[in-house]
């Protein structure tokens, strides 16, 4: 929690938005999550029939940042272009991730990562998440100071709780490629 309140003071400072970090860290609501991915018993030379299974499908983040820590077994992916890039976590390190929350706060100055996890080889993949949403009831929106004629407004305010039933929702499972836009973009 510190290390997520230290990102957010040092984003804020960088876009000369240091009035908005009490407002911003006051509607912190955090969520802790363990993850545990089985790793497969067959194991061929090919690393891609090495695969047992996605752990998960591509996807963004709602939330603001996400961090990241595992066991020494690798598998998650960031999208880079069309390409799945592995992401190698050196122990006792965190990735960080930016969600579609920061984005929309930001308006569109920080990029939400689309990524997934790739279960390779035999091991099983242990991860902790802990994920950084606003508060229930708060609507997540640009400040003014970030939108001007250069930069219009990319999304309009929004709640966490209905981005996430319209992401779990059957139109936003038919939302074409980008469900956190179709709910909210302009």
């Amino acid at each position: 929690m510190e290390l997520d309140e230290m990102l957010k003071k040092m984003i804020l400072e960088n876009l000369g938005l240091e009035n908005h970090i009490d407002e911003l860290l006051d509607i912190n609501y955090m969520r802790f999550r363990f993850t545990h991915y089985k790793g497969s018993s067959i194991i061929s030379g090919d690393h891609e029939n090495n695969i047992k299974h996605d752990g998960l499908n591509g996807h963004t983040d709602g939330n603001f940042l996400t961090f990241i820590s595992q066991n020494q077994v690798n598998g998650l992916q960031i999208n880079k272009n069309g390409e799945w890039i592995d992401v190698n976590i050196s122990p006792n390190s965190y990735v960080v991730l930016s969600g579609d929350s920061f984005k929309a706060w930001t308006n569109g100055r920080l990029h939400s990562p689309i990524h997934k996890v790739k279960i390779f080889g035999e091991s099983d993949r242990f991860s902790i998440q802990l994920f950084s949403f606003s508060k229930p009831g708060h609507f997540v929106k640009a400040p003014k100071e970030l939108v001007d004629e250069e930069h219009p407004l990319l999304f309009k305010p929004f709640e966490m709780v209905g981005l996430s039933e319209y992401v779990t929702s059957q139109a936003g499972y038919a939302a074409p490629n980008d469900a956190f836009k179709a709910y909210c973009g302009l």
